[in-house]
């Protein structure tokens, strides 16, 4: 059901991993990083608990964790200092006002602890996987 109601990318690329497409047999690649956030509106699904344990596969360093609202991604960033960490959480800035999808960011000396969940749903949305995958792939540029 997940895969027949959202769109995915097709590639070819070496380094993601494969996922079998369960009604067709086809195999997908999911490269969340290439992919753009959507319009969200209530009412729509959130990713289920099944779901979410497969697309966690794309990005294995992040958690999911429960919070008032919902269920929610959530990775902490190690930085030399203070002012590394808080040009990383302004890139992360940069790219949620691009994708209009904005995460909670608790920048520390150190360290940047991001949340990605959808307010509108109270829950986690593929927009959310997009989003940590590129963050992740921010991370890596600025190592």
């Amino acid at each position: 059901q997940f895969y027949r109601e959202r769109n995915f990318l097709l590639s070819h690329e070496k380094r993601v991993s494969i996922s079998q497409y369960p009604t067709r047999g086809i195999f997908i690649v999911m490269e969340l990083e290439k992919m753009s956030c959507y319009d969200c509106k209530a009412g729509s699904p959130p990713v289920s608990e099944s779901e979410t344990d497969d697309l966690l596969q794309y990005i294995p360093l992040w958690t999911r964790t429960t919070h008032e609202l919902g269920y929610m991604l959530t990775r902490e960033f190690k930085f030399e200092g203070y002012k590394d960490a808080f040009a990383f959480a302004a890139k992360i800035a940069d790219l949620a006002d691009k994708q209009n999808h904005h995460p909670k960011l608790v920048t520390e000396w150190g360290k940047v602890s991001v949340f990605w969940w959808t307010h509108t749903i109270s829950g986690l949305h593929l927009n959310d996987f997009i989003m940590a995958a590129k963050t992740d792939a921010i991370a890596k540029s600025v190592e």
